[in-house]
């Protein structure tokens, strides 16, 4: 699983889904004010992954 926040440069690997849901438990860059994340998956299999990144959805992270 990847995210982009706000001031990544590139997507930044945040972990592997092995289980559903995954959950993205980071802090907010910024306390107490909401901010956009995007997030995309590829799969991974022997701890390669193979195919193409899923599409893009983008979520609002509130506290």
């Amino acid at each position: 699983m990847y995210c982009q926040r706000d001031g990544d440069a590139s997507w930044v690997l945040i972990g592997r889904a092995n289980h559903s849901p995954f959950i993205d438990n980071r802090p907010l860059l910024q306390p107490g004010k909401a901010e956009l994340r995007r997030y995309t998956a590829v799969y991974v299999i022997h701890d390669k992954e193979i195919g193409q990144f899923s599409d893009t959805f983008e979520l609002s992270c509130a506290p």
